[in-house]
């Protein structure tokens, strides 16, 4: 599964349990926050996070997706 930096209970229960390939979660923060900080060292096991409107990969150059927002989904591909 997938651990996130700086976890608190929600969060880990959600990003940890994340199935290998697609997963669907509710925003994990009760505050926006990036997704770098989000993801941390573990963004090698991310293929991709997105929601209707945007996209973020790794190490990508024209990710329009930057934050993780309360209230919202995304769809979380993992390795």
């Amino acid at each position: 599964g997938i651990e996130i930096a700086d976890p608190q209970v929600f969060q880990a229960t959600q990003l940890n349990t994340a199935a290998k390939g697609w997963n669907l979660i509710g925003c994990p923060y009760q505050v926006s926050t990036s997704i770098e900080a989000a993801v941390g060292t573990k963004k090698d096991s991310i293929s991709l996070i997105k929601n209707f409107d945007s996209i973020w990969v790794p190490a990508g150059s024209s990710n329009s997706l930057d934050s993780f927002e309360p209230g919202k989904g995304y769809y979380i591909k993992t390795k």
